[in-house]
């Protein structure tokens, strides 16, 4: 049941937007074993009045944050490492940037602390 968030500082093209969701689907489901039929993507860019900046200078070149929040324990360290480092080519590759910081987190929420359709996911796994 992963929920990923992805900021842009700058609008993306349609068919931008659908291949990093696309392939964000991929890798979520063939690295973390994620159920693609309840995983959530929300992709925005930043308004133009919204200051992005490094090291205290504003930024005019493609930068991004991604966030993915998952299950506490659902993954090993060593799966969450390889989906940053898909997830940080994928970014590279579809906004053509240099090596610009950008950040990439993995939140991993306790089971009984979240949920979908009313049903958290504590309930969800002690009912299988």
């Amino acid at each position: 049941m992963p929920y990923i968030h992805l900021q842009v500082n700058q609008e993306l093209s349609e068919g931008t937007l659908r291949e990093i969701s696309l392939q964000l689907l991929e890798i979520t489901a063939g690295v973390l074993r994620k159920k693609p039929e309840v995983t959530e993507i929300v992709i925005e860019h930043t308004s133009r009045s919204w200051h992005w900046s490094l090291a205290g200078q504003r930024q005019t070149s493609v930068m991004y944050k991604l966030d993915i929040s998952i299950t506490e324990g659902t993954n090993t360290d060593e799966e969450k490492a390889c989906w940053i480092s898909a997830a940080h080519r994928l970014m590279s590759d579809c906004l053509l940037q240099s090596e610009l910081v950008n950040y990439i987190t993995i939140n991993e929420i306790p089971a009984g602390s979240w949920g979908y359709n009313g049903v958290t996911q504590h309930t969800r796994m002690s009912s299988k």
